[in-house]
């Protein structure tokens, strides 16, 4: 199986399990749309966006995203010191590597 086919939600579910993302965020032993606890809007909410990030985003989208963010911590270093970068451009702005990388859900939906 190759990392782009490695969802993390297949991760976590294979680590964890995907109770903890059913259940009440409260505790209760029983919430739902008809008797929900004072969190339960907020997490019903959070808990869709969890799932659908994990879901959506592979073990090969944190790899990109993780050397994109080698790279613009090295250009930033570089600026600070006044060096140039190890591949010797520079770079004036750089994109989110959420973005750039296509790693959904990254952004706020407010």
């Amino acid at each position: 199986m190759d990392a782009e086919d490695i969802r993390l939600l297949d991760i976590v579910e294979a680590l964890d399990g995907l109770a903890p993302y059913q259940q009440c965020a409260s505790g209760l032993a029983e919430c739902n749309d008809d008797m929900p606890c004072s969190m339960h809007d907020s997490w019903v909410a959070l808990r869709s966006r969890i799932m659908d990030y994990l879901g959506k985003n592979s073990i090969a989208d944190l790899a990109k995203a993780l050397e994109l963010k080698k790279k613009t911590l090295a250009v930033s270093k570089a600026r600070k010191t006044g060096a140039r970068p190890r591949n010797g451009h520079s770079q004036t702005a750089v994109e989110p590597e959420h973005r750039r990388f296509g790693i959904a859900n990254m952004d706020s939906e407010a």
